[in-house]
């Protein structure tokens, strides 16, 4: 059974739902925890003016409750009795339900954080990307330079074996310049001998008939 609370006073039973329309902001508390919100399952809250539902518990007694808001009395709610073995199985039948919202609010709690963990490890992922790519792109830039040098080094090697190339033609020049050189050099002192000796025979020769 839905109430609206439009009054001081209000009745209800065990199991049954209110709407408890406030009109000013402030500190919503009720005396008796067997009523509680729908939402939270809490008894107390600080709440804006609207329309919030409460829930009746089956194991909430006969009498007067007492709605409070900022500490003074905003409604009443009597609570009438119902037969007992319907109250009973009432009773067990909200235990069940109960316990049922709070195993699925745990569940949602769980699902939250687990979202939460998997967001997480996303941009964990992102960051390990964005990490790969500067890498990729630093090694991209190193290849490019080693591709650079390679061609210089390959330019110079080849510039060496050109001027290596030339230096040994040069040697072979050198070389042959002073075999020639010495070949010259045989060939004067035996022309030298050959003067000498033809030089010293005429001598001689000259001495002998004067």
């Amino acid at each position: 059974m839905i109430w609206l609370i439009l009054a001081l006073l209000i009745v209800s039973n065990p199991g049954g739902e209110i709407k408890l329309n406030l009109t000013d902001s402030g500190k919503v508390e009720i005396s008796d925890q067997c009523i509680f919100f729908k939402d939270t399952f809490n008894n107390s809250a600080v709440l804006e003016p609207g329309l919030y539902d409460l829930t009746v518990g089956f194991n909430c007694t006969p009498g007067n409750k007492t709605i409070l808001l900022n500490g003074k009395t905003y409604a009443t709610v009597r609570i009438e009795k119902l037969d007992d073995e319907d109250l009973n199985n009432a009773t067990k039948m909200q235990i069940e339900l109960l316990k049922t919202k709070k195993e699925l609010s745990l569940t949602v709690e769980k699902l939250r954080e687990t979202v939460e963990e998997l967001n997480k490890s996303m941009q964990e992922i992102e960051k390990l990307e964005k990490e790969k790519a500067s890498l990729e792109n630093e090694l991209k830039i190193l290849n490019e330079r080693y591709e650079d040098l390679q061609m210089k080094y390959e330019a110079i090697s080849k510039e060496l074996e050109g001027k290596k190339t030339k230096l040994m033609e040069m040697e072979k020049e050198v070389q042959s310049l002073s075999d020639l050189s010495l070949t010259y050099r045989a060939s004067m002192l035996f022309l030298v001998s050959i003067f000498i000796g033809s030089f010293t025979s005429l001598a001689i020769k000259g001495m002998r008939k004067s």
